[in-house]
């Protein structure tokens, strides 16, 4: 016979709800109704040890001092989220499981003993939480440490911090790290070698970013997406910025190395095969690559996006006194070139075009070739990485909400039917998708009207998961 679990109020500590855990027989504290602003939260009730602190227990109570007893082995998620007066917390020895959203939107928080726990420690007076060298879990007040050589993801989302010092310890910054935070300015240290996805997307007080040169490569998707950023200083060791890194940013003035390849991304009304929005002020484009090949004989004055279902663009150019509009395809491939008049535009050949200008245009064309086959993988990599994000947000961050979700998922089946689905190397793309994350892909796909993503996602299915839905998808 299964134990049933039995709810009642402890008679001598008024306010504290507790549950009776079958699996142990010990007791979880699952809220508290009192008023005292420094509760004495039990570790025994009737002989009967108290264990844990369940989800929700403190949410919105307005308590200024947490100090939990030793005996208390974990403390679930949102335990104590949205303590707004919460200034102090003591954490136990005892405590093996501490979950990393269970003191979220706790902006008063400034202090936190940790009592000779062998898993957790804070180390001195930093106000933040970490796990052997990995920070996870970050406040208004923290400094991170020397020693610490990982933020983890989302340890300081939507966390009101306005300045951060990296310490020399410093190795990786996780997905989401900072991400709806109130950065105002941000120096990324030389030994700071991997930043993964979004790490400081939606950071709108964002304004300043330099990256020392020295271990970072790459800038990851999403990864200042939707920040207020208007001054930004890359070094020479960056190589790569990934889709969406410098996505929506309204003014930014952005130096970039000549030598950075950089993946596809839209901005705004405008596009750029090389991922940074060129329609934007003070764009220094000689130091683009397109500025690399075109600025010997003109000057680039604007890329814009022509086609908003097939992503082609055009770029202007002044060549002496006449503009020139090169039109290119989604891919970057040479479509025509032509000046620009009053009149009806006259294409160029090469009787009439400028010296060199019809040569500089095949050049660039067979380098965008070259570009695009070498980096297509690259670049369906970095699309399905930025929706793993999203799609681990939902299960990870308290913050999302379903319609959030919902976008996602419409993303990931839109840029599904972009590819080549008939190859089987895409499905380890999918691999991070559960059964349920797979279902609603599939019936988004069969809303929207995508068959070939529909039937790509029956056949991974189909051999993922064991399931045959038919053999074709149909849509009414």
């Amino acid at each position: 016979m299964v134990k049933k679990d039995y709810f009642f109020t402890y008679p001598q500590h008024k306010g504290f709800k507790l549950k009776l855990k079958s699996e142990d027989g010990s007791f979880e504290i699952t809220g508290y109704t009192g008023d005292d602003i420094s509760p004495v939260i039990p570790q025994f009730v009737h002989d009967t040890p108290v264990t844990s602190i369940g989800y929700k227990a403190f949410y919105e109570t307005q308590i200024v001092y947490a100090m939990i007893p030793e005996g208390i082995k974990r403390i679930d998620q949102a335990a104590f989220q949205n303590c707004k007066e919460l200034v102090h917390v003591s954490l136990p020895s005892t405590l093996k499981y501490f979950d990393e959203h269970a003191f979220t939107n706790c902006d008063k928080l400034e202090t936190i003993e940790i009592n000779n726990n062998p898993v957790l420690t804070t180390l001195g007076d930093s106000c933040c939480i970490i796990r052997g060298t990995k920070l996870v879990c970050g406040f208004k007040h923290s400094r991170i440490p020397e020693g610490v050589e990982e933020i983890k993801d989302f340890a300081f989302a939507c966390v009101p911090i306005e300045n951060v010092t990296f310490p020399s310890t410093l190795k990786k910054i996780g997905m989401g790290a900072f991400k709806n935070s109130s950065l105002k300015k941000l120096f990324i240290p030389k030994n700071v070698e991997d930043i993964k996805d979004g790490a400081f997307e939606g950071c709108t007080k964002l304004e300043e970013l330099e990256i020392e040169e020295g271990n970072l490569k790459v800038i990851p998707s999403q990864c200042f997406n939707k920040s207020g950023l208007k001054k930004v200083i890359l070094h020479n060791s960056v190589q790569k910025i990934l889709h969406g890194a410098f996505g929506n940013l309204k003014k930014v003035d952005i130096d970039v190395p000549a030598s950075v390849v950089v993946l596809t991304e839209q901005a705004g009304t405008t596009y750029s095969h090389l991922g940074l929005p060129l329609h934007l002020c003070n764009i220094k484009y000689d130091r683009l690559p397109i500025g690399n090949y075109f600025s010997s004989v003109c000057s680039v004055l604007e890329v814009t996006k022509t086609n908003m279902m097939n992503d082609d663009y055009s770029i202007d150019c002044k060549v002496g006194n006449r503009l020139v509009r090169t039109e290119l395809d989604h891919t970057g491939l040479f479509k025509q070139s032509y000046y620009v008049s009053n009149g009806k535009p006259v294409t160029l050949t090469e009787k009439n075009a400028p010296q060199n200008f019809l040569y500089l245009l095949k050049s660039y064309n067979d380098l965008l070739t070259r570009y695009y086959s070498e980096f297509k993988d690259s670049i369906v990599r970095s699309d399905i990485a930025y929706l793993q994000m999203k799609i681990e947000e939902m299960a990870h961050n308290p913050f999302m909400r379903e319609p959030n979700q919902l976008c996602a998922y419409r993303r990931a089946v839109q840029l599904l039917s972009e590819r080549n689905l008939e190859d089987k190397k895409y499905y380890p793309l999918l691999d991070f998708l559960n059964l349920e994350s797979l279902e609603k892909l599939l019936n988004i796909s069969i809303k929207q009207q995508y068959p070939a993503c529909g039937q790509f996602l029956i056949n991974y299915k189909k051999e993922r998961f064991g399931f045959d839905d038919g053999s074709s998808l149909h849509l009414d």
